[in-house]
């Protein structure tokens, strides 16, 4: 059966709030805001009472322009899928996917080409899916599935490595807070930065340029 669900109210208010903060500006503020970086990310996903399972996702940094020094927006597309097979003890199979669409509005800390310390909040719709099958014994097996889309906020902490020419890594821990699920997230992203992005700022910079 379907489900509509929204996160603890106050929670998704505060995302909606971050989100609107760069979504509801002016026009003009947003003027010159260009695509930064392209990445990919792995991650480990971890949903409550079960074990690590691996997801991927592909983020969009925006910056840049008349938006404020140390902001981004990340739009962003990801994806997990967990299954387990236990036919020994009755379950041929236990599933849980989910895709997720969203972006992020997140502040960092530091310079271009160094260590780079942020956090934010967002926003995104999950569409999520389930299914169980077990076998009981002298019964035939039994399938039970659950699908639904479900809008949900999210928070994070990160932080961007010393870079390798326009090359960008990062560590970062995210919190989905998706009803019935509440997926904790472990990410490791590898991305491309174009442009000044791409260029080493900060102290020692300067020895790096031919004169």
């Amino acid at each position: 059966m379907a489900r509509h669900d929204v996160a603890s109210p106050f929670l998704a208010a505060a995302a909606i709030a971050v989100l609107a903060f760069a979504t509801g500006l002016p026009g003009d503020a947003l003027a010159g805001v260009g695509l930064e970086k392209i990445e990919f990310v792995t991650q480990s996903v971890k949903l409550p009472d079960q074990s690590f399972s691996a997801g991927t996702g592909l983020r969009f940094h925006l910056g840049g322009g008349d938006l404020d020094e140390g902001f981004l927006i990340v739009p962003a597309i990801e994806y997990f899928r967990d299954s387990d097979k236990l036919p020994e003890l009755g379950l041929p199979e236990a599933m849980q996917k989910d895709w997720r669409l969203g972006a992020d509005l997140r502040y960092r800390l530091g310079h271009n080409g160094g260590w780079r310390p942020y956090g934010g909040a967002g926003l995104a719709i999950h569409s999520v899916a389930s299914r169980v099958t077990i076998d009981p014994p002298d019964t035939p097996p039994q399938t039970q599935e659950d699908k639904g889309t479900k809008l949900a906020p999210n928070f994070l902490v990160g932080v961007d490595l010393p870079a390798f020419g326009p090359i960008r890594n990062s560590v970062e821990l995210n919190w989905h807070l998706v009803p019935d699920m509440r997926e904790f997230k472990i990410n490791f992203g590898l991305g491309y930065a174009f442009g000044k992005a791409g260029e080493v700022e900060g102290p020692g910079a300067d020895e790096k340029k031919v004169y």
